[in-house]
Order: structure tokens, then sequence, then C-alpha cells
């Protein structure tokens, strides 16, 4: 039973669940969709939001020019540029049979400045507002100067009294550290616990040589999760986990990177762990 349907009863009441099942490329385009205007008020942004954010990029411009120069080409706005796909266009006109088609378009956030990721955008412009607020308060600058001034030792040294926690070592927690060291924040990946790096090391040897697994350092930091939530009465409780319950339970790490890795550097790695 899935939430007190058969599967049978869910492929006849959404029969697109077969198509799914036997993976068929597929298309849903969800019922229920609202336009823009409407769904804006769910989640608690408005237009004035939005303008107030690109007012911030607007002013911290000066600053990101002078400290990034990859940004000098659009003065220091972060943007990714638009490029034509003429010739994927024409393919899926001739393998679709389409008719009456517009242009196609590419938003190259992959050549976006500074991190080089669509979270260049949204993860810098979070730490650049919450900069702004502490900077405001203490009277470090006003909404009328050139923000430029911030690349200063004065200025690092006022932001290097406080800390941001990132939750993500993807392209998210690389655009928020990038954009926290340039201002002088202290830098820090948080998480429900903590890792050595030789535990890391070690670690990847034991995936490796016995259970063949390839993965780097960093990808086996959810490894240590079980034993932390088997060896927590506290959070077992919280959570209303019964013994049964753990006696029958799946532990996930999710496994972030490492087929990639040049070899070299991976048997760098595996020495590393087999020395400790």
């Amino acid at each position: 039973m899935i939430h007190g349907k058969t599967l049978a009863a869910w492929q006849d009441s959404h029969p697109l669940i077969r198509d799914l099942i036997a993976l068929k490329e597929s298309t849903w385009f969800n019922p229920a969709i609202a336009p823009t205007a409407q769904a804006l008020a769910d989640v608690g942004l408005n237009a004035q939001d939005v303008q107030a954010a690109s007012a911030r990029l607007q002013r911290f411009a000066p600053y990101l020019k002078a400290v990034f120069p990859d940004t000098a080409a659009s003065n220091g706005i972060i943007e990714s540029p638009l490029k034509p796909l003429d010739q994927l266009r024409q393919t899926l006109i001739q393998e679709n049979a389409l008719e009456h088609v517009g242009a196609l378009w590419l938003k190259a956030d992959s050549e976006l400045p500074i991190s080089g990721s669509i979270k260049a955008r949204g993860g810098i412009h979070e730490v650049l507002k919450h900069a702004e607020d502490l900077a405001l308060e203490a009277g470090l600058i006003t909404l009328t100067d050139d923000y430029s001034q911030l690349d200063s030792e004065q200025a690092r040294a006022f932001f290097s009294q406080y800390s941001i926690a990132v939750g993500s070592t993807g392209n998210l927690g690389l655009s928020i550290g990038i954009m926290s060291a340039k201002l002088g924040f202290k830098r820090l990946i948080d998480g429900y616990y903590t890792v050595t790096d030789e535990e890391l090391y070690r670690w990847m040897v034991i995936a490796h040589e016995k259970d063949q697994v390839k993965l780097e350092p960093s990808a086996l930091a959810g490894v240590p999760g079980m034993a932390r939530v088997l060896n927590s009465p506290e959070y077992l409780q919280r959570m209303g986990f019964t013994q049964a319950q753990l006696e029958n339970a799946t532990h996930l790490v999710w496994g972030t990177g490492g087929s990639m890795v040049p070899e070299v550097e991976f048997q760098a790695y595996l020495d590393k762990g087999r020395n400790l």
C-alpha cells in the first residue's frame, strides 16, 4: 500500500505512473499551476522584493567590479549571456515535426562570473544582503555610498567578527564561501555533525578497496551518520524511532562525487588514507 492505495489504484487515478514505471520519456504539466502574480503571494515575495534585490546588486556593482576582475566587462553586474541555439532549434523542429516555432535561446548561467554556476546569483546575493545589513547598522556605509570602499582592511576586519555557515559543499556552498571570504567573513560548513579529514581518507580507502566504490574524501562525509544517529538516544526519542524500525532501517549515504577526480590525485588520496 502507498498512502492507503494500491499501486494499481494509483495507476488508474494517475495513468502517467505507468509510463514512469516503464521508464518511458514522459511529460507532465501541473494542472494546478498558477500565474506568477498569483503564485508569488504564496511564497511571501512580491515585486518590491525583486526590485530591492536588483537595487542591492546595483549598489554592490562597484565593489564586485573591484574585487572580481571577471565582472569588469559587465561593470560589476552578475549576469549571464543569452546565446542563440539555432542548430538545436532546427533539430527539435525536424525530430518533432514542429510548426509555428519561435526562437530558441540559452540563458547561460553556466558562465556566470565569480563561481560559474546558477548559484552565483542567488547565493552571492544572500551574502551581500547580510553584509549590507551589518554595514549599514554599524555606520560603515550608507545607501548612497560607493560600495567599492568595502574593499578595505577596515571593512574586512569588521566582517571578520561574524561567521557565515553553509550547509552545502556544492555550487551553492562554493558561491556563498567565495563571496563570504572576499568580504572577510569567517566561513564554516554546517551540518548535524563534524568529521575529521583523517577519517574521510580512511573511509575512502575502505570503500575503494573493500566495497569497490570510488568516492572522493568529502563525498564520505555522510558515512558516520548511521553511528551518530544510533548513538543519540535523545534524537531517537524526539523522532519517535522504535527499536523495530531501527533494526529494519536502511541508512543512505549520499555519495556526492569522485568519478571525475584525476587518477593521480585519487591515488594520492588513497595513499594518504593507507598511511593513517
